[in-house]
């Protein structure tokens, strides 16, 4: 696997604790910032992607991971959604070349 840091779309940090995905249980220590606020650390109500199965989660008041509400997708501007959708492809793009490297 890549460390998330190699993912050129912000500072990683290291968390306060290890955060699961509530879709596949991967466990995670670290995060990025997917916008212009990459110096900033993570706090509750941040989205996140899913290294391992892409899929979009947010940060609860204790850290961890949780799915969004309905109200939070709705509330989503074409702007973030368009963050997302780019995180993921670089993410796919990552994962397939680490797996070229490891083949070769």
């Amino acid at each position: 696997m890549i460390p998330l840091m190699k993912i050129k779309i912000g500072i990683a940090e290291e968390l306060a604790k290890p955060t699961t995905c509530p879709e596949c249980g991967a466990v995670h220590e670290m995060a990025a910032a997917l916008d212009d606020e990459a110096d900033r650390l993570a706090r509750p109500e941040d989205f996140v992607v899913c290294y391992d199965c892409q899929t979009v989660s947010v940060f609860d008041e204790d850290m961890t991971l949780r799915m969004p509400t309905e109200a939070q997708i709705i509330d989503l501007s074409f702007t973030e959604i368009g963050k997302f959708q780019k995180t993921v492809t670089d993410i796919k793009t990552l994962v397939a070349k680490s797996r070229e490297d490891e083949r070769e």
